[in-house]
């Protein structure tokens, strides 16, 4: 069959023209986190997926999802490590520039690493700066609550919005003792709501929660819906080859 047969004239490098999952010209504003507000306010769900790459941002993109998150478990997801705790800003923002390039509705956030905003409040800021700068994120995330609070200031304060993360802390895993389920003793709930409530004060766009016991998420659900910043959203980590195509013989 001739070549252009296969590849029409015109067509980039990635045949958008030819497998795109959405009709082209089709009506879709862009997502930003005054527009995850207003659906918030409609009482309407958010969506989240992770995407690693070009190719699964463009796709989780155009099946109209909210929010695209280049999250750290890409470390253990894409680069074989054990856990979270070992992949680099340079490393994540290798992937974030690629997912980037394959989004253009969705709102594209950004995991900041371990070690990238634990060293002080100048490092935090430089970081993330060049998420954004150099990334092309439009939010971060950051794993923590309560104790948080002054360097996610800071980085609100450079004009950066900010995702915070709390219940399991895939950064804690040592100090956890591994991957474990949050919010099933008093202290633990007590600590969680805590942290919910100093986070939402900072007047944050999103704030994730991790494997929390069910009851107390119901109940941590229901204060956040109090407070108009607190989002509807369900954030899902999605790695195509395994979880899709099923490449990964474990």
């Amino acid at each position: 069959m001739p070549l252009h047969r296969l590849y029409p004239q015109g067509c980039g490098g990635a045949l958008e023209d030819i497998v795109s999952l959405t009709p082209i010209g089709a009506p879709r504003q862009k997502i930003n986190v005054g527009s995850l507000r207003d659906k918030k306010f409609r009482h309407e769900p958010i969506t989240c997926l992770t995407a690693y790459d070009y190719s699964s941002a463009r796709l989780v993109d155009e099946g109209g999802v909210d929010v695209v998150l280049v999250g750290d478990s890409l470390a253990m997801t894409m680069l074989g490590h054990e856990n979270t705790l070992s992949v680099t800003v340079d490393e994540m923002l290798h992937h974030v520039k690629a997912a980037r390039r394959g989004i253009h509705h969705a709102l594209l956030m950004a995991d900041m690493p371990y070690g990238s905003y634990h060293v002080g409040v100048k490092e935090t800021r430089r970081n993330a700066t060049r998420f954004v700068k150099e990334g092309g994120a439009e939010i971060v995330k950051v794993e923590g609550g309560e104790r948080r609070v002054p360097l996610i200031r800071e980085i609100i304060d450079a004009e950066i919005p900010v995702a915070g993360h709390i219940g399991l802390t895939p950064q804690s895993v040592n100090r956890m003792g591994g991957f474990k389920v949050q919010g099933k003793s008093l202290s633990e709930i007590e600590n969680l709501m805590r942290d919910a409530v100093a986070l939402d004060a900072l007047g944050q766009g999103q704030r994730a929660g991790e494997r929390a016991v069910g009851p107390f998420c119901e109940q941590l659900l229901s204060l956040l819906d109090r407070h108009a910043r607190a989002g509807d959203a369900q954030k899902l980590v999605v790695d195509l080859d395994r979880d899709v195509l099923l490449l990964d013989a474990r």
